[in-house]
């Protein structure tokens, strides 16, 4: 949760033409050249965005998953529930709130933000 000028700036010198990701990719063979300026640059300010918004996501992940009893584990555990039957009809429910409001919450952001594409 850092601000938005910070993350920019940090994105933006390792996304520069020889810098750490550049450097990175060329060294599997990966010659993408201009990742601000070129083609890719819509995909570079996706990456940029969903990894300052990653934080904000976590956290009410984690909210969620805490909010789930754990008597309700142990009843789908005594049912004989699967751990796929168990993500599906006992933690999910429970994350449904939370992590709807976080794309909202984050799309609104998102929308608004006007810092990160400027400083990229």
């Amino acid at each position: 949760m850092l601000p938005a000028f910070v993350v920019a700036t940090v994105w933006r010198t390792m996304f520069q033409p020889g810098g750490v990701i550049d450097h990175a990719l060329s060294g599997v063979g990966i010659n993408a050249g201009l990742w601000l300026n070129g083609p890719n640059s819509y995909w570079t300010l996706v990456i940029v965005q969903v990894w300052a918004s990653w934080p904000f996501i976590y956290m009410l992940a984690l909210t969620g998953l805490q909010s789930v009893d754990h008597e309700v584990h142990e009843a789908a555990a005594l049912d004989g529930a699967l751990w796929w039957r168990k993500l599906r009809y006992v933690i999910f429910p429970y994350l449904k709130g939370p992590l709807s409001l976080a794309i909202l919450v984050g799309l609104l952001h998102h929308i608004n933000n006007f810092t990160l594409p400027f400083v990229l």
